[in-house]
């Protein structure tokens, strides 16, 4: 009677084992799922939020500009002269007076003073050390080369999304703003904030 028990036990351990192991199986991949949805759903939302902010700058530019008048330069505050420095007359002799030194100890009477130690120098051997070859790194995507402040800079920049600005007038400023603000040119964003 006693067997019957033990096996009908290990029989509903080894089942229970078994269906936790799927349950468990079966909720990572739920929450994988879930997780990507959310994921994406993120991305969806970021995206849709980044083009109506791009568009509202758009409309923005697009609007009349407004002429300024130019208001005349603000005067610098004034600023006192700083202190002339005190300059040593060449032609006078130094002073001989001697500076009371012997009336400084800062070990004091009672301490005995400490002779300096000179060690001995260790001869030194030079390593040769071996300077691995780093071969170049290639750019992923084509480069388009900038010069900018003396300095030379690759930009991953295809020749489909090159482009002129056709004026200086708001519509070509807006569409230009509007092609630049296209999620192909985010590589491009990324390069020029490095």
């Amino acid at each position: 009677m006693e067997k019957w028990k033990i096996g009908v036990l290990l029989c509903i351990i080894c089942v229970s084992r078994s269906i936790s192991a799927q349950t468990f199986e079966d909720y990572k991949r739920q929450a994988k799922r879930e997780f990507e949805a959310y994921r994406e759903k993120t991305q969806r939302d970021f995206s849709a939020y980044r083009d109506s902010v791009n568009a509202e700058f758009a409309r923005y530019i697009r609007e009349a500009w407004k002429k300024r008048d130019a208001k005349p330069a603000v005067p610098l505050p004034e600023r006192p002269e700083p202190p002339k420095p005190v300059v040593k007359d060449p032609e006078r002799e130094p002073s001989q007076d001697t500076l009371p030194f012997e009336l400084v100890d800062p070990y004091g009477p009672s301490r005995p003073r400490l002779q300096p130690v000179n060690p001995r120098p260790q001869p030194f051997v030079p390593l040769d050390v071996p300077v691995p070859d780093v071969p170049e790194l290639k750019p992923v995507r084509p480069a388009f080369l900038v010069g900018f402040y003396g300095g030379s800079y690759a930009l991953p920049l295809t020749n489909a999304q090159r482009f002129e600005l056709k004026g200086v007038d708001e519509n070509s400023v807006a569409d230009a703003w509007l092609r630049l603000s296209e999620e192909d040119y985010l590589p491009l964003l990324a390069a020029c904030m490095r």
